[in-house]
C-alpha cells in the first residue's frame, strides 16, 4: 500500500458519520464493522453477507475497543 492509498484509507475512516452516544462518547460500530467487512473480503469471501454472521465477532471487538455499553447496543449500529 502506498503512501497515499494509505492517507485514502485514512480520509474514508474519518468521513464514517458515527452516532454520539449517551455519555457523550463516539460509538465504534461502524467503523469496527467495515473493518470485519474489509477482513472478510482478505479472507476471500466476496459478497454480500448477514449481520448474523458478523454479529459474535463484532460483539467481541465492541467489547474490547467500545464504551462499556457497546457491546449491548450492537443489534442497533446504524
Amino acid at each position: 500500500m502506498t503512501a497515499s492509498d494509505s492517507a485514502t484509507v485514512r480520509q474514508l475512516f474519518d468521513g464514517l458519520k458515527r452516532a454520539p452516544s449517551a455519555a457523550g462518547k463516539y460509538a465504534p460500530h461502524k467503523p469496527l464493522l467495515l473493518l470485519l467487512a474489509l477482513a472478510r473480503l482478505q479472507q476471500g469471501h466476496a459478497g454480500p453477507f448477514a449481520f448474523t454472521e458478523v454479529e459474535e465477532p463484532l460483539r467481541q471487538l465492541l467489547t474490547e475497543f467500545g464504551p462499556s455499553n457497546a457491546p449491548n447496543t450492537r443489534h442497533l449500529p446504524y
